[in-house]
């Protein structure tokens, strides 16, 4: 624990108004007003072992006087000690006026004092628990598509500078299909389903199975344990009992002590390295693909029918480069950089009988190049695209593969989004680069040119954002995504708030509830807007405007409304707005005065709220809002 003591130097500000006690046995005397040249301050700041500072200031004089400290134009009449917790570290100053029966002193004392240190919030697994186990349960496998899934360096570091595995480099040797699963209580489960992994020839594991003197295979068992996050220093370690297994044993060391220091862990990547100090071994996983069977054409149809949307939260989901390239090395759009131009709401339908929908979405509109050839007439003529009028249209699609390159083609004329020149209308003939049932990424080439296109199923949610990025990805417009069950809810007080009702799928249509609109600005600016309704949806015992209320008990009601600007902060995984701020559906009188909401789950597509007025929880389901 470290105390720095600052001792006030005294400071007399321009007067200000008095503002003094009148008790009516007392008559004030001006003379006895406290003077601010007599005022005695100090103030001790210690820090806790996450560098939380708190600063306690005590107040020794004038005597028979009470301190108002003043902190940022806000002042706190209290008794001779109060205390203060900062979390960011700079310089910070506190003003301390004298106030007796007679008057508030009409000087006063300041004080700048240096906070040192940036508040570190003590580790909490609870996220990485939800990433390694999907929220539930999640299988891993080793990435053996990617380079360096397996691989060894010096002690201390990633594990990939001495050796590094390249694509499928260890295929056959019964690594490829073990299966490592984590429950989110804290169990796991290592699988090596041929009953059989790959050890290191110094593994001293199995030695009898060492017969040739180099790395060697050997038998294990379906194995059942426990996980554990913690934090070292400023590292993450993931550690399991003695004697478990999760893949390749590369040492004795690894398995008498299993614990593996966290690279990376997102919903999409686990890398791990496990340390000797001797030698660092590093290990990649990614989760288990259940749809790694399927044919290109189930994927892309999913089977019977299969819509896409804009990855429009990716880097480079349209962008151009040179011919025959992935279309990305002279333009990448950023996330978002075509929001208005009637682009992003473009859905393409695919179906397994071969037929193809292409929808220009609520806009009615398609975006296309300046150099298209399409409407010259609605061309501004300002060397910038436009959007054009377009109406649904039906036609057909083929997968093949040629000379070794799968391409999907369209009859001439279909759209595919975005229209770029005369001959990739004439010709929509695309170059597949990435075909999952996540993703479809294509390039269209012409002479000299090269468009890449990115998609993503309509459901696709994407990535779970972290904590610490929560105020970053807030930023932008939001809406209702009502599409699936308990999008609307409420629980007990504490809960995550679904447990009582769980709104089906479009429950709500009809109400002026879905049109709502909320856009989170990066300066913290907010704005509500009702949407075309014009009206915010309320709780039938809300009480907001209940002259609005048709009197039946257990029905809603909408009360007419204008967009509203406000402000927001956000702290952790909370939200808060000032009182009265509109937060789409007011669910209770206690929730306007004091809007505060948890982030339960965000991704770049979506966003899941609570908010909880301790009697109970509220649930609300946004998806980005885009034009």
């Amino acid at each position: 624990m470290k105390n720095i003591i600052y001792r006030f130097s005294w400071v007399l500000f321009i007067p200000l108004l008095f503002a003094c006690t009148k008790p009516e046995y007392l008559k004030p005397d001006k003379s006895l007003i406290p003077k601010a040249a007599d005022i005695q301050v100090e103030v001790t700041l210690s820090y806790d072992e996450y560098f939380l500072t708190t600063a306690l200031f005590e107040y020794t004089a004038p005597a028979g006087t009470t301190p108002v400290f003043i902190f940022n134009g806000t002042e706190y009449i209290t008794k001779s000690k109060f205390s203060k917790t900062y979390k960011t570290a700079g310089t910070y100053a506190v003003e301390v006026k004298a106030l007796n029966a007679h008057g508030m002193s009409d000087g006063s004392k300041l004080l700048e004092f240096d906070v040192e240190y940036d508040y570190v919030a003590p580790y909490d697994p609870a996220e990485d628990i939800r990433f390694i186990s999907g929220g539930s349960e999640k299988t891993w496998v080793v990435d053996a598509a990617t380079g360096g899934h397996l691989g060894c360096g010096p002690s201390g570091g990633n594990g990939l500078d001495w050796w590094s595995a390249g694509p499928y480099e260890k295929e056959g040797f019964s690594m490829y299909d073990n299966l490592l699963t984590f429950k989110s209580n804290g169990t796991f489960t290592f699988d090596p389903v041929d009953g059989m992994i790959y050890v290191n020839v110094g593994s001293g594991y199995e030695p009898d199975y060492n017969v040739t003197g180099e790395d060697y295979i050997a038998p294990a068992n379906v194995m059942d344990g426990t996980y554990e996050f913690d934090m070292e220093g400023e590292d993450i370690f993931l550690t399991f009992p003695a004697g478990s297994i999760i893949g390749y044993i590369p040492n004795p060391e690894a398995l008498s002590n299993p614990r593996f220091r966290v690279l990376t862990l997102t919903a999409s990547v686990l890398e791990l390295v496990v340390d000797n100090g001797d030698i660092a071994w590093h290990y990649r996983f990614v989760p288990l693909d259940p749809n790694a069977s399927l044919s290109d054409e189930e994927k892309l149809t999913g089977g019977s029918t299969r819509s896409w949307k804009w990855d429009f939260m990716a880097q480079g989901h349209l962008g151009c480069g040179e011919e025959g390239t992935d279309g990305l090395n002279w333009w990448s759009a950023s996330p978002l950089d075509k929001n208005g131009e009637g682009m992003y709401d473009d859905i393409l339908t695919f179906s397994a009988d071969g037929t193809y929908t292409m929808d220009p979405g609520a806009g009615g509109t398609i975006y296309i190049n300046k150099d298209s050839g399409l409407r010259p007439d609605l061309n501004p003529g300002d060397g910038n695209d436009y959007a054009i009028p377009f109406e649904t249209q039906h036609t057909t699609w083929s997968l093949y593969t040629e000379g070794g390159v799968l391409y999907l083609e369209f009859p001439a004329e279909t759209v595919v989004g975005y229209v770029p020149n005369p001959q990739g209308y004439a010709n929509p003939r695309f170059r597949v680069l990435t075909l999952t049932t996540q993703l479809l990424e294509m390039a269209l080439d012409a002479p000299g040119i090269t468009w890449h296109y990115r998609f993503v199923p309509t459901g696709y949610e994407g990535e779970e954002v972290s904590k610490g990025q929560f105020a970053k990805g807030l930023v932008g417009s939001w809406t209702w995504e009502p599409s699936v069950q308990g999008h609307f809810g409420c629980g007990p007080s504490g809960s995550t708030g679904l447990d009582w009702w769980s709104a089906p799928p479009y429950d709500k249509q009809g109400e002026g509830l879905y049109d709502d609109i909320l856009t989170f600005g990066s300066d913290g600016s907010y704005t509500f807007d009702p949407g075309p309704s014009g009206t915010i949806y309320c709780n039938w015992e809300s009480g907001f405007y209940s002259e609005y209320w048709g009197g039946q008990q257990n029905v809603d009601y909408g009360v007419p409304v204008d967009s509203q600007n406000s402000t927001y902060t956000v702290e952790d995984e909370f939200i808060t707005w000032p009182a009265g701020t509109f937060v789409s559906y007011i669910p209770n009188i206690e929730t306007l005065n004091n809007p505060v909401y948890k982030i339960l789950k965000m991704t770049p597509y979506i966003m899941e709220l609570v908010t909880d007025n301790g009697g109970i929880a509220w649930r609300y389901r946004f998806q980005r809002y885009v034009q």
